[in-house]
């Protein structure tokens, strides 16, 4: 009988041990999912920092063309201007040469 009741302390103790490293395994997992989750939210946070970036960038893009637009069109505006005044130029000239 002693036997059995040493045989059921050292099982018991045994159970124990395994419950107690399977603790420990068990914190150290979530540790490695709480380490894992940070580095998610890093990740998230620069990919939304550089969405922020990107646009900052496709703006400034855009605002570029934008600006290139303008000068296109106030040159364009000048050129209609002295094609005007040159085609007034040869209207006159020609009322003038055959009246």
């Amino acid at each position: 009988m002693e036997s059995t009741a040493c045989f059921y302390d050292e099982t018991a103790e045994q159970l124990g041990r395994t419950f107690q490293r399977a603790g420990r395994r068990a914190t150290e997992l979530e540790r490695g999912f709480t380490r894992a989750s940070g580095g998610v939210n890093i990740l998230t946070r620069s990919v939304g920092s550089l969405g922020g970036v990107l646009g900052a960038l496709g703006i400034a893009a855009v605002t570029h063309e934008i600006g290139r637009f303008g000068i296109a069109s106030v040159q364009a505006a000048g050129q209609m201007e002295q094609l005007r005044r040159a085609t007034e130029q040869i209207h006159s000239i020609q009322s003038f040469l055959f009246r």
